[in-house]
């Protein structure tokens, strides 16, 4: 069995990002499958519009509370972890790891409540065809969902370790 090195380490580092951009741009791909497919009659156009313009209006206001509460959350966690003097340390590492962690997570989520918005017309569209048509829409929106959120937590998790390692 190999033994466990540094050059082990740096030489697959890698490994993880591009896996991640992978997923990302299989996203992207299964995103634009999704709209292309039929909407429906007018009225599921009109309810899928309505939603869609909800779901924009929440995450506006949303965006704007957490961006108001994380920059104070910021600084309490730049001076309660980062700032120390005694050890002239004073580089915001957890900080840095707050805010990219947030930013993930709150671009996960926006895009999230879009594809679930953008599918749920389609996936009843698709349910006048078959059972099988419908859970394959539904699948589809899910997938980008998920895909996202791991690709990007993962990408999160790789620059911090390439960031924090040097």
């Amino acid at each position: 069995m190999a033994e466990f090195t540094i050059g082990l380490l740096w030489s697959t580092l890698w490994i993880a990002p591009v896996t991640a951009i992978i997923a990302m741009i299989v996203a992207y791909y299964e995103y634009k499958a999704v709209l292309k497919l039929d909407r429906g009659t007018e009225k599921m156009k009109e309810i899928q519009d309505a939603i869609m313009e909800g779901s924009i209006a929440f995450i506006k206001r949303q965006y704007k509370t957490i961006f108001i509460f994380g920059a104070g959350l910021m600084v309490v966690i730049y001076f309660a972890l980062d700032f120390r003097p005694a050890d002239d340390l004073y580089f915001p590492y957890a900080a840095i790891a707050f805010i990219l962690g947030s930013g993930a997570s709150l671009l996960a989520g926006a895009i999230a409540m879009m594809m679930a918005a953008v599918t749920n017309a389609r996936t009843t569209q698709a349910a006048k065809t078959s059972r099988s048509h419908a859970l394959n829409t539904a699948y589809k929106g899910g997938l980008v969902m998920g895909l996202v959120v791991v690709a990007l937590s993962i990408l999160a998790i790789s620059i911090l370790f390439g960031l924090y390692a040097i």
